[in-house]
Order: structure tokens, then C-alpha cells, then sequence
């Protein structure tokens, strides 16, 4: 199974309900058996310096653009918290260990939908990016 690391900035994140549902995620990854950490650099800059993808994003883009968020050691991401759509894409989980009953073959065909099963999507429909899913970042109905 594949391993999250996630390395956030001292300072706090301006959503908080973002965080929340991130707290809430892991907190259901864990039970599922997923392996995750995450590490504060003001309280813990010494694991930045561990790993090495960590400590050379910190070196080049500093402090100010964190969080960055690894999985099995390549960073997947940086500026942004994972969304529930990230993590079951990143760690390959079954959209149900989320709360989520969607499959990307099976959405029903509506026309307020993108069909890429998502909720959020830009006003010309789909806004898949190079990373995959610009979607909302986390803003899902059914979850939680």
C-alpha cells in the first residue's frame, strides 16, 4: 500500500474547514490501514531535512508555497491540501473508504454533471488540469 507524507508551513492554513475534512480523511485512512504522516516545519523541521524531496522543494520555493504532499516519496502536489479525490487517486483506494458511492464509468449522464465524477466543475464543463482533478478541491457531497 502507498504511503502518504504531507509537510505543511508553522503558520496555519486559511481554511480551516478544508483542514478539518483533511483531519477527518486521515482519520478514516487510518482505520483502513493506511500509512500517512504529516509534519509541522516550525515543530518538526528536522523531518524536512530526512527526506529529500521535502527539503529541496522547502530550499527552492521556501516556507511561503508549503504545503507539499508526497506519496511514496514523490511529491504529488504543492501550494494545496489533498482533496478525498486526490487521496483515493494517490493511494488507489476504492472511492467507498471515503463515503463516496461514484465510479468515473458509472456516472449517471445529467446535465448539470461533467461526467467525470465530480460535483464542482468549471463553467465549460470538465477543468481536469495536469495534475487530474481541479474539481473544488474537496467540496463533495455524500461524504463525512
Amino acid at each position: 500500500m502507498r504511503k502518504l507524507a504531507i509537510y505543511e508551513a508553522a503558520a496555519g492554513w486559511d481554511d480551516e474547514r478544508e483542514l478539518a475534512d483533511l483531519a477527518q480523511s486521515l482519520d478514516v485512512l487510518t482505520h483502513q490501514g493506511v500509512e500517512w504522516e504529516r509534519h509541522d516545519l516550525g515543530k518538526e523541521p528536522e523531518a524536512f531535512e530526512a527526506n529529500p524531496a521535502a527539503a529541496k522543494y522547502l530550499k527552492v520555493f521556501g516556507a511561503e508555497r508549503l504545503p507539499v504532499v508526497l506519496v511514496d516519496g514523490v511529491i504529488v502536489i504543492a501550494g494545496r491540501y489533498p482533496d478525498d479525490v486526490d487521496l483515493i487517486d494517490w493511494l488507489e483506494l476504492p472511492p467507498e473508504v471515503l463515503g463516496y458511492d461514484w465510479a468515473d464509468d458509472d456516472m449517471p449522464e445529467t446535465g448539470g454533471e461533467c461526467g467525470c465524477g465530480h460535483e464542482n466543475y468549471a463553467e465549460d464543463g470538465c477543468s481536469d488540469g495536469a495534475e487530474g482533478h481541479e474539481h473544488g478541491h474537496g467540496r463533495h457531497h455524500g461524504h463525512h
